[in-house]
């Protein structure tokens, strides 16, 4: 990577750590209006999202070595030390010789005056980084695993300390771009350019409707991408659509839809459904309204409607995949665990479970409401299902076998950790109204 482009990391830190906006949005909305290769991109936005999933343990060791109080260094000086940290650990094609001294060239182009002690303290690391191990008898060791405290101390509470580690080591890794084939008259096809672009590709363990390759670009610049016959999707949200078991016959409401892949999804599986795709974030319909677009779908009708309070139109199915914390794809976005706070899944369990009771409101006699999140938490998941069932003994949890695989079921619920199964946490429960 030449140094114009770790000074592009440089400024793309900045951004994300100082913006209210998602550090991906900021890279992709850089690139729309850039020149940069392909080849540039992705090793942007590697160190650039490398650099934020593991500062937490960059200044645990930096704020060791350095003789001063590391708190109050300028955050441009502390990025470019961590953007010579992660190149030392992470990018093994460039030399440390290398990354220290291309950091200390960046330190003399933003924040002259500090390259000696740029240089002073990456060649201190280098030479002490392999002395620090997690000592599962203090917990202020665990800052190596770069997650805030509040959520490290949760999740021993609920998962266990073994746990707890597996699933930050599985955090701090680049997360894989999963691809979901639409249709069965599709895969013979993908799977002939795929080999014919001699790409390597492995089909998911759970679901092989699922399949990821060795490059991505290459299959999301190809018609196959551009005509909607494959499409960007997780594993976990393909199959907490096969928990809804969407039939030609239903008329479904896929609430809190945007950006809209769980319902282009049932509408592959089902394709003469009537479907309400619902959302009442105008930014983020417009993209709804992409994707419907770009899979030629017709029968899907999209609605701008809150969920909490708006009527919504009787269905015999519902899937409502509600805003939560997001605690089970922290892989995918790396700057969510430094944004939320342990108030923020009080805040969300009150917007889950109100979403929950409009929805059901409109369910027909004998439908079926999907109740999912990407959290890991009982506050999200099963507590506000215990809540929702208590108040509501016209409703049953249905056993989730009978849709999924039950490698991913505990409870009769779709209930996944990050990384188990090669698959991002979540939960998804069937509920029917009886």
């Amino acid at each position: 990577m030449n140094l114009k482009n770790r000074q592009i990391c440089l400024k793309l830190l900045q951004k994300s750590l100082t913006s209210h906006s998602f550090a991906n949005e900021i890279i992709s909305n850089y690139y729309n209006n850039s020149n940069l290769d392909q080849s540039s991109r992705k090793n942007i936005s590697n160190m650039v999202l490398g650099v934020i999933r593991m500062q937490g343990r960059y200044d645990y060791i930096l704020s060791d070595i350095y003789n001063g109080d590391y708190d109050n260094i300028k955050l441009i000086l502390k990025n470019i030390l961590r953007l010579g940290c992660y190149q030392i650990d992470r990018m093994d094609s460039i030399p440390n010789h290398a990354a220290v001294s291309t950091s200390v060239e960046i330190t003399k182009k933003n924040i002259f005056g500090y390259q000696k002690l740029v240089n002073a303290l990456l060649r201190k690391y280098i030479n002490i980084k392999d002395d620090y191990d997690l000592d599962l008898n203090d917990l202020n060791s665990f800052k190596l695993l770069s997650h805030p405290s509040w959520i490290i101390n949760k999740w021993i509470e609920d998962f266990g300390t073994k746990k707890t580690i597996e699933i930050c080591n599985y955090n701090n890794n680049n997360p894989d771009i999963w691809f979901r084939i639409n249709g069965p008259n599709s895969r013979q096809d993908i799977i002939h350019y795929i080999k014919k672009m001699k790409i390597n590709f492995k089909f998911h363990e759970i679901d092989d409707s699922f399949f990821k390759v060795s490059s991505a670009s290459n299959l999301i610049d190809s018609n196959y991408f551009r005509d909607g016959l494959v499409t960007i999707q997780t594993p976990l949200n393909g199959l907490i659509v096969k928990l809804l078991d969407p039939k030609n016959s239903d008329i479904i409401i896929d609430g809190c839809s945007a950006p809209g892949g769980k319902g282009t999804f049932i509408s592959s599986i089902a394709p003469t459904a009537n479907i309400y795709s619902i959302d009442n974030d105008k930014k983020r319909f417009k993209k709804l309204l992409n994707s419907i677009e770009r899979h030629k779908i017709k029968n899907i009708k999209p609605l701008i409607l809150d969920m909490i309070s708006d009527k919504l139109p009787l269905a015999n199915k519902i899937l409502i995949d509600v805003p939560c914390s997001g605690t089970g794809v922290i892989n995918r976005r790396a700057d969510l665990r430094w944004r939320k706070k342990l108030i923020d899944i009080e805040k969300s369990s009150v917007i889950q479970y109100n979403i929950l009771d409009n929805a059901s409101k409109f369910l027909s006699e004998k439908g079926v409401l999907v109740y999912s999140t990407c959290s890991i938490e009982k506050e999200e998941n099963f507590k506000i299902i215990d809540k929702f069932l208590s108040k509501n003994k016209n409703f049953i949890i249905e056993d989730a076998t009978n849709f999924v695989n039950k490698k991913v079921v505990k409870n009769n619920a779709i209930d996944i950790l990050p990384g188990e199964y090669n698959l991002d946490g979540g939960f998804a429960v069937r509920l029917k109204k009886v």
